[in-house]
C-alpha cells in the first residue's frame, strides 16, 4: 500500500491497472491526472475498488482529473477541492464531502453520472455550478440539491403564493 503519493507520480499512465493505497494517503497535484484504466483499492480490501476513500482536508488540482474507473468518493475530512480534481471523471455516482467549504474551477466537470452530492447546504452549489460543474444547465444538476434545501424551496414556493391569493 501506497501511503504518500508525490505530483504527477502516476501521470498519463494509461495502461496502470490497479493501485492499493491506505485511508490517509497522501496524494499530489497530478498524481493520477489521465490515467483512465486505474481502479483504486483502500488498504487491502478487494471490496473497496473503484471508491476513493481518502482522510484528507484538501484533493488537489488535477489529482484524479480523467479517471474513469471511480464511482464513488468518500472524502469525509476535505475543506477543498482543487481546481479540475475529479474532472471528466464520468463514472462517479457518489460524492460524500460533508466538511467541503470549496470546490475550485471545473472540479466536477463531465461527472455526467453523478447522483447524490452530499456537501453542507452552506455551500452554494447552485450559484456556483457553473464554475464547478463547467458549462451544463443546471436543471441537469438539480437532483444534487439535497432533500432539506429541495423541501426548503417547496415550502418557499408555497408561502409566495399564500400571500399572493391573500392580497387578491
Amino acid at each position: 500500500c501506497f501511503s504518500n503519493v508525490g505530483d504527477a507520480a502516476f501521470q498519463s499512465c494509461s495502461k496502470f491497472q490497479k493501485i492499493y493505497l491506505t485511508n490517509n494517503c497522501g496524494v499530489g497535484r497530478f498524481a493520477f491526472n489521465g490515467c483512465l484504466n486505474l481502479k483504486f483499492c483502500f488498504g487491502n480490501q478487494e471490496d473497496s475498488i473503484n471508491k476513493i476513500n481518502l482522510q484528507c482536508e484538501v484533493i488537489p488540482d488535477f489529482a484524479f482529473c480523467k479517471c474513469k474507473q471511480i464511482q464513488e468518493v468518500d472524502i469525509p475530512q476535505a475543506k477543498t477541492i482543487g481546481k479540475c480534481a475529479f474532472m471528466e471523471c464520468q463514472n462517479i455516482i457518489e460524492i460524500n464531502a460533508p466538511k467541503l467549504q470549496s470546490a475550485c474551477d471545473l472540479a466536477l466537470q463531465g461527472c455526467c453520472c453523478l447522483q447524490k452530492l452530499n456537501v453542507p447546504l452552506a455551500l452554494d452549489l447552485k450559484m456556483n455550478q457553473e464554475i464547478i460543474f463547467g458549462n451544463s444547465d443546471w436543471e441537469w444538476y438539480y437532483p444534487l440539491i439535497s432533500e432539506q434545501q429541495l423541501q426548503q424551496e417547496k415550502q418557499q414556493q408555497l408561502d409566495k403564493e399564500k400571500l399572493e391569493q391573500i392580497k387578491l
